[in-house]
Order: structure tokens, then sequence, then C-alpha cells
């Protein structure tokens, strides 16, 4: 120490001598463990208490009693005093809490922890605490999270309160922080002291304390703000919750705030900056300390997520189906997570009262409009999962505007590579800025098979491995199969055998191919059953012209093709339940559900081995090889005249089925949202915020302009000539 900061309370030279003999007990490397205490009996014993408790044995501790009136303290510590690693040391005059840490500074001889009396250690705290302090070599100091410590309060930032949220325990707080903990080490503007490591290469550096800031208050910023200085750190150990009781030494508030008011006012002439810095670590939420701050509150309250289900309506299809079963299984995975509080909310469209099926809406927290969403305070949620494409720019506003991130799930590439589905071609180039934007600021991309990550990239789209997943969707039957049902006119295809070929008529979906191989079958093989098509008509990017010119050519088909159009569930069911085969010459899925729907009712399926759907059926079924329909005829008459073949088929499908389960489904996406959780927010969103931020403050700098100009002339009209150039100079300023 040297002569300028230093404790004004020596010891007695045998006292002083006696806790630096017992403190040569001790390896030098560990640090000691210094608690001043000043009264607050009954809280110094609970203190005491958990670091008895939850403190390796060769670790020392020291109490240095700061003149405590209450004769309880010292008649109940002192005979305990010299003990094996417990020591008391008792000052004959009140100083202040300043006084009692740089005597302590002064006794030691390496590293040194500070403990408010009125703090409680969970288990392995010290050993955590120490981490953080070794996390770098330029690490002064190390304090960890805890209830009541300003801006590294949690689970509510900014909001000290001395009590643990309701059903909680120290230990569980402690333990569930410490798991989902990233171990960032934050940097902090300053040390907080209901808790810190002070490395014995800082108070080696700076001396301890200043005792300008006795009796106490401000001294712990003071110490910071010199190390930094020094171009030392100070940091969060972000793994690490005590429970601070908060303030117990201090009972006359007056008095408090006086002091309080006049270490400010030094703080702020030394270090003029140091405001600015809180206030920038209290509001920064992209920052390495807000996204350990962020954890933290989630690990004891949950999080809060949000599922965009706006596609419901009253209609049914397949994006709607599979959005449903999401959210089932994410609702499954959730409740396998007994102790997890994430709250799940669906956001459905307005004016949409009754798309949500109650079965659903009954498994989630909560389900609100877009209207609704959109008057909550923002972010309203920390993660934002939209299950399909974003087509339209307020779509991509909504996911923004009110989450802290956001995850979309690309189906496929479809409507961003191929114009003719498009309306025109404005829309398409809408669509295709709108994709690009969405894949460039979304925190997270969800995909359904692999080979939809990798058209995405092909394409150009920004993906990147830390910030996409593949989750796959899950094609197990139904708990309740569907009834099937035949419409009036399905009731003439019984007795005969037919193809089916299920979807829309979009040119991806290869009717035409479907047709040609129909017509190889006859001229071949002189198969008596029918091809029935069933699917909605797509006035955009359809083959219905194409169809009609190949059944005007092929005359000897008009009677055997059977164009159904729109079909329901359930005629869908019947129709896989009683087709001959499934004919699916697909050339695009993000996908393929259908063939393990026709797999499930006993039904063998015939695609290509082309786009996902050579991934997801894997080796073991039997492939439309090539699209010359000559050859796929052969292969098609293979599956329907030989029994033991469309049973293999079958079976190859439902094997490969078992890996693609809602389950496995929810788990995934489950864990994905917990990945990018754990990331900064896109930088993007970082970038948005400031760029609103400077906006904001070069807007209020206009209207300053503005008012100074109208009051400068104001001013002058009124014969203040040399008050007006002064104003107008000061206000005028940024």
């Amino acid at each position: 120490m040297n002569s300028e900061i230093t404790s004004q309370t020596q010891p007695d030279e045998n006292t002083g001598q006696a806790v630096r003999e017992w403190l040569t007990r001790f390896e030098p490397q560990v640090p000691l463990i210094l608690i001043p205490v000043f009264e607050a009996y009954d809280d110094t014993l609970d203190c005491l208490k958990s670091l008895f408790e939850h403190t390796p044995a060769e670790v020392p501790i020291l109490l240095i009693d700061d003149g405590s009136t209450d004769p309880r303290i010292s008649q109940y510590f002192e005979p305990l005093s010299f003990k094996d690693r417990f020591a008391y040391l008792r000052k004959t005059t009140n100083k202040g809490f300043v006084d009692s840490v740089n005597l302590g500074f002064g006794l030691a001889a390496g590293d040194v922890v500070i403990i408010n009396s009125d703090v409680v250690v969970p288990p392995r705290w010290l050993e955590r605490l120490r981490a953080a302090a070794y996390s770098g070599s330029t690490v002064a100091t190390a304090t960890p999270l805890t209830n009541h410590g300003g801006i590294i309060s949690v689970p509510y930032r900014n909001q000290p309160t001395g009590e643990l949220p309701d059903g909680f325990s120290l230990e569980t707080i402690d333990q569930k922080i410490e798991e989902s903990s990233l171990k960032l080490y934050p940097p902090l503007p300053a040390a907080v002291g209901h808790c810190t490591y002070f490395k014995r290469m800082a108070l080696d550096l700076l001396d301890g304390f200043d005792p300008v800031f006795a009796p106490g208050y401000g001294e712990e910023v003071d110490f910071s703000q010199r190390a930094i200085l020094l171009g030392l750190t100070n940091v969060l150990a972000d793994d690490l919750f005590v429970y601070h009781k908060g303030s117990r030494s201090f009972n006359n508030q007056a008095a408090r705030q006086r002091l309080r008011d006049e270490h400010d006012a030094i703080i702020e002439k030394r270090y003029p900056w140091y405001l600015a810095s809180v206030g920038e670590a209290m509001g920064d939420t992209d920052a390495p300390l807000g996204l350990a701050l962020d954890r933290a509150r989630a690990a004891i309250l949950g999080y809060k997520i949000a599922i965009d289900v706006t596609c419901l309506d009253a209609t049914h299809n397949g994006t709607q189906q599979a959005t449903l079963e999401l959210v089932r299984a994410l609702a499954q995975a959730k409740a396998q997570r007994q102790d997890d509080r994430t709250s799940l909310t669906l956001i459905t469209r307005d004016n949409a009262a009754g798309a949500c099926p109650p079965d659903i809406a009954r498994l989630v927290n909560e389900v609100i409009t877009v209207t609704e969403l959109k008057k909550r305070p923002q972010p309203a949620f920390d993660l934002f999962h939209r299950p399909f494409q974003v087509y339209a720019l307020e779509d991509l506003e909504l996911l923004q505007q009110t989450s802290a991130r956001f995850v979309i799930t690309q189906l496929d590439s479809l409507a961003y590579t191929v114009p003719a589905y498009a309306p025109d071609p404005d829309w398409w180039d809408k669509v295709r800025r709108f994709t690009r934007l969405a894949f460039g600021t979304a925190d997270g991309l969800i995909f359904i098979s692999e080979e939809a990550r990798r058209e995405a990239a092909r394409q150009g789209l920004e993906v990147t491995p830390d910030r996409s997943c593949v989750t796959y969707v899950g094609v197990e039957p139904r708990p309740e199969p569907l009834p099937a049902q035949p419409s009036a006119e399905m009731e003439r295809l019984t007795g005969k055998p037919f193809l089916l070929m299920l979807g829309a008529n979009f040119r991806h979906k290869n009717r035409l191919f479907g047709l040609r191989l129909f017509t190889k079958l006859l001229e071949s093989y002189n198969w008596e059953g029918n091809l029935v098509l069933a699917g909605p008509d797509k006035a955009k990017g359809g083959s219905a012209a194409a169809e009609t010119e190949e059944l005007k050519q092929n005359p000897r088909l008009a009677d055997r093709v059977i164009d159904l159009g729109p079909v329901s569930e359930n005629e869908k069911q019947w129709l896989l339940e009683n087709a001959a085969l499934l004919i699916y010459p697909s050339i695009v899925e993000g996908f393929g559900m259908v063939p393990f729907e026709a797999a499930w009712v006993n039904t063998p399926a015939l695609t290509g081995r082309i786009s996902a759907l050579g991934e997801v059926l894997g080796e073991g079924v039997i492939y439309l090889e090539s699209f010359e329909p000559g050859e796929a005829a052969d292969v098609t008459w293979q599956l329907l005249t030989d029994p033991k073949l469309a049973r293999q088929q079958i079976a190859a499908i439902r094997a490969q089925a078992k890996k693609f389960s809602w389950e496995k489904v929810g788990e995934k996406t489950w864990e994905f949202y917990r990945q990018i959780l754990g990331k900064a927010p896109h930088l993007s969103k970082t970038i948005n915020r400031q760029l609103a931020q400077y906006t904001h403050l070069e807007n209020e700098h206009h209207k300053l302009q503005v008012w100074s100009a109208e009051l400068n002339q104001q001013l002058v009209a009124q014969g203040q000539k040399r008050l007006a150039p002064r104003l107008k100079k000061w206000l005028t300023r940024k």
C-alpha cells in the first residue's frame, strides 16, 4: 500500500502478527475470503454458514468487525478465531467498509475475495468465481450475478430486488444459471461490490480502495476505473449466482443518499465517461453482457417463444398440417422438460376466428392475433418462429419488430427459382428480394431436408452452418386414421385398378410425364387399369394446357385418365387405400411426404431419385432412374405385377419412415431454438437498431436547431442581443 490509499486503522502489533501467521498456514495461491461486518448479526451468521458449507477447507476466511455495538458478534466469533480456517479481527472504532477492506488487503499476501455480510453463496462458488477472474491475464476483478446488484441483477434486469423469485431457492437458481451459461465472462463498466474477486496483480498496481470514499459507496467503481485506465478489465462470472439481501448496513436512508450523491460527484469528476458506459451497459442487448444476462433471466423465468400460425384458415393444405404438427411436437418437447418455464404463444391472422383448432390452443400458453401482438411492448418475444416462407415485407417486419431473434423455415426454393409460379414478374422480383432479405437478417434458418438447404445455398442465399438446421418433418401415421370417404365420382373407380398421381398440377409435379408413362404402359403391356389425377388446377405455373394437348394427341387416354381436381382429406385417404400404385414423379420436393402416406396404407409408391426424395426415401427402394417414359413404364409394370416386389417397396419406405417422427422434429427444433438464443442477435438487428437511434438523435438535433433559431429571432426582436448569440451557440452544439 502506498501512503495515499491505505487503511486508517492499523491492527495492534500482536493481532496483526497473529493474522499474518495464521495466513501462513495456507497455500499462497489460495485467495483470502474477507467479510467486512458492521452489526447485522443474523445476516453474518447466514453468510458464514454458507461459506463454511461451500468453500474448500484450505481457503482462509477472515471476518473484520468494524466496531459493531451488538455484543453477540464478538461473543460468538472471537472464541472461534484462529481455529482452523477462520479468523476474527475486531476494530475498536467504526471507520466504515472502505477502511475494513483496505485493512484486509494489507494483511493478505495474495488474491482477496470481498463478500458483503448479507450475501449467501451456493456450492462451488469460489471455483467458478476464480475461473472468471483468471479467464484473462488482464482481468482485475470478477463479480457474480445476483438478485440485488444494479446492472447485473437477475432475473429482472436493472431491477435489484432483495428477494428471490417465488418458488426458487438459491441453489436452484444457481444450478439453472450454471447449466445454461455460455461462460462469456463479459466485461463490466465496474465491479459490483456485493461479492468481488480481486486479483493480487491488480491490488499491487492499484493499492486498494481510495479512503476518500469512506465509509463506503463508490469505492469499487473508483478501483475499477483506475484498473480500466491501466488497460485491465472487470468481468462478470456469468455462471455463478449469489443471494444478496441488499444494503443492510445502511439504516439511515437520508444519510445514505447524501453520501451517495457526494461520492457520485467525485466519480463523475474523475471519470466523466463512467455514467455513459453504465447507461450503455444497461440498455445493450447485443453485447456479451446483454446476452449473459438474457441467458440468466431465461434460466430462471424461461424464454418467451412465439410461433407464426397465420397460414391457418378455413382450408387445409400441407403447410397448415405441418405447422399444426410442429406445434404439437414443440408442446410435447416442452412438457418433457418439467422445470422449463418457457412459454409458447401462437400468432394467428386477424379475423381468423376458429382457425386454430381448440386441441392445439390448449397445448400452448396463449393464442393472440397479429394486431394484439403489435399492441404489446416490443420486443414481446425472445424468439419468433415462422415455420414457412416469407413472401411479403410486412411479414418480415413483424418478425423483426416483435422479437429479439427470429427463425424462418424454408420448405423449398420454388417460389424463388420459378418465375411462372408468380402472379406477375414484379411479384416474383419482390419475393426474391424479400427472400434474400429474410435470409440475410434471420437469426436462424430451418430446412426440412439437406437438399433444401443445399439448394438455398446454390441460389446464393445466405446459409451459414452455425445459424441453420435441418429438422425434417414427421411422417408417422395419424394416431386416429381418417375415415376413407369416396366422392360420388370415385365410386366408378371401384373394381378396377388405377395408378394415382396426387398433388396440384404445378409443372414441377411432372403430371405430363405421368401421362406419357401411362401411355407407354398401355402400349407395352396393355394394362387394364386407369390413371387418376387428384389435385387443384393452378392458373399460374400449372400444366393443364400441356395435359390437354397430350390427351388430344392420344385419344385412347380420354376415358382412361380421370382428373378429379381437388379432393378432401377423406377422399385422399380413400384414393391412397385403393390405388394399385402411387406414381410420384415430382422433380422438386423440399421433403416429399406423399410416398410415406401411401406406404402406411399398404400402397407402394414410385418416385424419382431426385431433389429431397432420394435423400428421405434412402437406398432401399426402387426408383424411376430416368424420365424416359418407356423405361419408367417397365419399372411401373414390375411393381404392378410382382406382389413380393411391391411389399418390399412398402416395407423399405416404412423402414425409412422410422427416421422421421414429429417427436424428433420437436426435439431438434427446440434444441435449435436454444442454439440461436445462445448467440447474439443477428448483426443486422444491431446495425438497424443503432441506425434508428442515430436517426432519432439527428431528428432531435434538427428540431433543436429549428427551435433555437426561432427563439433567437424572438430574443433579438425583444432587444436581448447579447444573450441570443450565446444561447444559439449552446443550443446548436452536438
